[in-house]
């Protein structure tokens, strides 16, 4: 037992379980005496350790492979997690976060249809109406008195498909990595604390670049999208309506679910910049938190059109769009993405930006660092080209890569 014991403490054992390792031993010792005398002799020894030591070192080795695979999978898995559509659209199943429909929001918002016919082809454009826009209700709200304005997942199953048949027959697109998801995001401030737009203004803001963005859509297969504005989409708790206990856990599984939405590859997301809000979006942590998600996984499109079955030459469209103020034109708006952000930065750039709740601030800070460390630890591939960045951007990508590891990536495409 005591020469056992050495051994263990030497390493030489093979074995998860005292008994297993036991065991090996026995069988090494039985095959170790050469000459079946019952005992081993000191040259049957040598040669026994030294046959054990090298089971057990390439024992070790495969460990240490399997492991390394094992690792390699996870971080590839919770990469995949922000560019591939099968965990987003799980999610979008799951019900805690409903979409609206793109052609009720327009709508609502005070747009008409028109049936435009061009060159032999007919598309829909959306005109602006006379009347007003009518406010967005609270979630609960509206599945009582609209519940024609969500998309059902099968429904947001269907778009993708659709997409997914112009893409397969669209020369070029799927070599030059287009795809993109029927979800529209909008990162906006509340006006008030009880209601975020109470007389529609960013409804109708967010709307008309929607019906603009709308033929485009169509030609890719999308004839509607689905569109998330956070107070319609997720159970509230106001003056007006107050959630159940179910409601409340529906909300916490939500807000933990807005990385994958502001941050996947495929989705859209519209940056409401011109709100006349106090304080403005810039001080704002949570506007502040969606658009540093939108810079981590969104590629800039190809600058080319498109030749689609049924639709005349087309672009796709950018990723991330700045609604209002300046930046207006698709070119513009995606130069506005500068490079990811560091968590320290973030961390830092945090200390001064208001929140409603306090505890919000903490729940933003550790799910960005989750998920630029996640989502960047299983990329091979960097694709960060046609952002128009300057020397100053291009050195705050340099510390952020130095923060963040990216122990696969094999190319950087700046």
């Amino acid at each position: 037992q005591e020469l056992f014991q050495v051994l263990f403490e030497l390493g030489v054992v093979l074995g998860d379980t005292k008994a297993e390792k036991e065991a090996f031993l026995e069988r090494e010792f039985a095959a170790a005496d050469a000459d079946g005398g019952g005992t081993v002799d000191f040259e049957e020894f040598v040669a026994f350790y030294t046959s054990t030591k090298k089971k057990a070192r390439s024992s070790g080795m495969k460990h240490e492979k399997a492991v390394a695979a094992a690792r390699r999978d996870q971080r590839k898995l919770a990469t995949t997690s922000f560019l591939e559509a099968d965990g987003l659209m799980a999610l979008l199943r799951a019900g805690d976060v409903r979409l609206l429909s793109a052609k009720w929001v327009l709508k609502r918002a005070g747009f008409e249809p028109q049936v435009v016919e061009r060159q032999g082809r007919t598309f829909t454009k959306w005109t602006t109406a006379k009347r007003d826009p009518v406010p967005l209700l609270p979630r609960q709200l509206l599945e009582q008195q609209s519940p024609e304005a969500f998309l059902s997942p099968d429904d947001l199953d269907g778009l993708l498909a659709s997409f997914r048949a112009v893409l397969a027959k669209t020369k070029g697109a799927e070599k030059d990595g287009v795809d993109a998801a029927p979800v529209v995001v909008v990162s906006h401030c509340w006006a008030e604390k009880e209601q975020p737009d109470p007389l529609g203004t960013t409804l109708r803001t967010f709307a008309a670049e929607l019906g603009r963005q709308m033929p485009t859509y169509a030609a890719w297969g999308y004839e509607d999208i689905g569109v998330f504005f956070d107070w319609s989409c997720c159970f509230q708790d106001t003056v007006d309506v107050v959630r159940t206990p179910a409601q409340a856990a529906s909300f916490g599984r939500a807000l933990e679910a807005m990385p994958m939405l502001y941050a996947h590859k495929q989705t859209t997301v519209l940056l409401i910049a011109d709100q006349k809000v106090e304080p403005p979006r810039a001080g704002r942590g949570w506007p502040f938190y969606e658009e540093c998600l939108t810079k981590l996984f969104k590629e800039a499109p190809p600058p080319k059109r498109y030749r689609l079955p049924e639709a005349g030459p087309t672009h796709i469209w950018p990723k991330v769009l700045r609604v209002g103020g300046e930046l207006t034109s698709d070119g513009a708006a995606f130069k506005a993405q500068g490079p990811p952000v560091a968590p320290t930065q973030f961390l830092s750039a945090m200390a001064s930006k208001v929140f409603t709740r306090d505890a919000d601030r903490d729940a933003v800070l550790s799910d960005y660092r989750k998920t630029i460390e996640h989502g960047f630890s299983g990329l091979d591939r960097l694709k960060l080209s046609r952002r128009g960045w300057s020397d100053a951007d291009l050195e705050q990508f340099a510390i952020s890569i130095k923060e963040v590891e990216c122990p696969m990536v094999v190319e950087v495409d700046l």
